[in-house]
């Protein structure tokens, strides 16, 4: 028998909001995965003479001979760090054939230290080592890929952030037409909007573009989409990567470019489950930690935290981007707002209390 939402005792974000078995599948916290990079100069040939790097604790040395080149060392130097057993399970060591050699982590967020105190080598860091950031519970995950660790070959799964997809663009040039009809249909977030402009006798392509743009501004929610224009060209955008968008125009327009764009229903996985024995933040929140194996379910029902008041069988949206609110990144709310989007498939059930409600299936 299913159990009614609050028999279970207090609801917590990332619950389940009721006795039913979860659909349920796992991922990686593994985002970022920046990798580690640093670039080790040869700036002096000199024969017979040690070059030394200090990598995790461990002193790898390449001895030049007697008649030194720079790519001789440099490439000595990858290979003796290559053949460290100490650090050669962590990172790989690249020589470019003419002075430098690239040390590069193998998986992101495992990081290093290198240094070097020798007076013929200098050190450039490229790229830190970028750790995982911690998943909140009960917010909308997007696929990460495949692993590529040594160790496992699981799926990777990234906090939903607009910061990691590409937004959607289409750019109409106009065919100029003297007191012509230009027409866009904008259909987004389910709903379709007539944008139109008519020209003057004296017709030019900068009159036809501002014209519309102002006509788009005018009908169109700018939390959704943009338009800009170069005097030659209408480019209409999303406002946050992760949104889709059609449009449909008359023949006095042509699609010029387009950048595809993201979908972040296609890259969402799910939503994050509440599980125990994970490590907490000083403030007592619990989150999912790097590298730890994430519970996601895409079917609910799960208690969510919301940004407004919803009720049953309202639309949900998602935060993609911050808009002051950074720290509620896949988060929900139930209206469009700057950095959120349309999250297909799914509706709230049931509102909790102010601030937590259950997200389903539709």
């Amino acid at each position: 028998m299913q159990t009614r939402y609050g028999d279970m005792g207090a609801l917590l974000v990332g619950s389940p909001a009721d006795n039913r078995k979860l659909d349920t599948l796992h991922a990686i916290n593994d985002d970022p995965r920046a990798k580690q990079k640093h670039t080790l100069t040869v700036d002096t040939a000199a024969n017979d003479t040690d070059y030394t790097v200090t990598i995790d604790d461990q002193n790898i040395t390449f001895t030049s001979d007697a008649d030194a080149t720079k790519a001789e060392i440099a490439d000595g130097l990858a290979k003796a760090i290559n053949a460290e057993p100490m650090v050669s399970g962590t990172l790989k060591a690249t020589s470019d054939g003419v002075d430098k050699v690239e040390v590069e982590a193998l998986v992101g967020g495992t990081g290093f230290d290198i240094s070097e105190a020798d007076a013929n080598l200098s050190l450039t860091e490229n790229q830190a080592n970028a750790e995982a950031a911690k998943v909140p519970f009960g917010r909308l995950l997007i696929d990460g890929g495949a692993s590529t660790s040594k160790v496992t070959n699981n799926r990777l799964g990234m906090l939903a952030d607009a910061a990691k997809l590409t937004a959607q663009s289409v750019e109409l040039t106009p065919e100029v037409t003297n007191a012509g009809l230009y027409r866009i249909y904008v259909t987004v977030a389910g709903e379709t909007t007539e944008v139109e402009f008519t020209s003057s006798g004296a017709a030019t392509a900068q009159e036809i573009v501002e014209g519309l743009k102002a006509a788009f501004d005018a009908a169109i929610n700018t939390d959704l989409l943009s338009a800009t224009e170069d005097d030659a060209t209408l480019t209409i955008s999303a406002a946050t990567a992760g949104l889709k968008f059609h449009l449909d125009y008359n023949d006095p327009l042509t699609k010029s470019d387009s950048v595809e764009g993201d979908d972040i229903n296609a890259e969402a996985l799910g939503l994050s489950v509440r599980v125990l024995n994970v490590e907490q933040d000083a403030d007592g929140v619990s989150k999912y930690p790097k590298g730890d194996t994430m519970t996601i379910t895409d079917s609910g029902p799960l208690v969510v935290e919301t940004e407004e008041a919803v009720d049953a069988r309202d639309d949900v949206w998602v935060r993609l981007a911050a808009n002051g609110s950074a720290d509620k990144l896949g988060g929900f709310r139930k209206s469009a707002d700057a950095g959120c989007v349309p999250l297909a498939g799914y509706r709230f059930d049931k509102q909790i209390s102010a601030t937590k409600a259950v997200i389903v299936r539709r």
